[in-house]
């Protein structure tokens, strides 16, 4: 893990003199990843329960779900001035109303 990389500088490096800066980064990042990873599986789960039978409720629940949490990822950089990370958000917008929009028929 000692060659991990932030913004461009080593991360052993710009938290040189507090050791507990680097757990509380690599914790956050830690939680993040696990938090994405259960997400997935209920997004995948939804998916292939209730929108394969057509369930009017799984459609909405994944434009809310995922829809406003990729939006909200992909506004932070006007919001923040945060760029990392806005055009993949924005692409996972992109694909879910596409698929909702060709989908959207058979939940009328």
């Amino acid at each position: 893990m000692g060659g991990e990389v932030v913004a461009g500088a080593a991360l052993n490096e710009a938290v040189k003199g507090d050791p507990a800066l680097l757990d509380s980064l690599r914790g956050r990042r830690a939680t993040a990843a696990s938090y994405a990873l259960t997400t997935g599986l209920l997004l995948g789960w939804v998916t292939l329960t209730a929108f394969r039978r057509r369930e009017r409720w799984a459609w909405f629940a994944l434009l809310t779900s995922v829809g406003l949490g990729a939006l909200a990822s992909a506004i932070r950089y006007f919001i923040l001035g945060i760029p990392s990370g806005w055009a993949t958000a924005a692409a996972t917008l992109v694909v879910l109303l596409v698929a909702l929009a060709v989908s959207y028929r058979d939940f009328r």
